[in-house]
């Protein structure tokens, strides 16, 4: 307390003024975190692995800014038809495959956030002057 008794005061001074985190970080750990105890009733190791690889192709798409639904759609019709040219069914491939899904949403937000971030720094720049 003694150490931090100044930012303290600037945290609790100014409502808009908030604790920085590495939200994007925080969010894949969650998904770890929650998992973790769910992993160890899969059943079998080929099922973990399985399920893995559902998790990975999920946050990859969400990280690409995809409907995480049409998305899966998309690539499990496509891989029972028979495709087996995996790079055809990467994210960044299904964005141009399927611009429906795009979450364009999420530049917004990512962007709104960058702003607040760079306020908040602005301000806390002037604070410590």
């Amino acid at each position: 307390m003694r150490r931090h008794g100044a930012a303290l005061k600037r945290f609790t001074a100014d409502a808009w003024d908030q604790v920085t985190t590495s939200n994007d970080c925080e969010q894949l750990m969650k998904r770890v975190a929650t998992g973790r105890k769910n992993w160890l009733f899969k059943g079998s190791l080929s099922a973990g692995e399985r399920a893995a690889n559902l998790m990975t192709i999920i946050g990859t798409a969400i990280r690409s800014d995809l409907g995480v639904h049409a998305y899966l759609d998309d690539v499990m019709r496509r891989t029972l038809a028979g495709e087996t040219n995996w790079s055809v069914l990467s994210p960044p491939a299904g964005r141009d495959s399927n611009p429906e899904s795009i979450r364009d949403y999420r530049h917004d937000e990512r962007r709104q956030a960058a702003d607040r971030k760079r306020v908040r720094h602005a301000r806390r720049r002037r604070l410590n002057k």
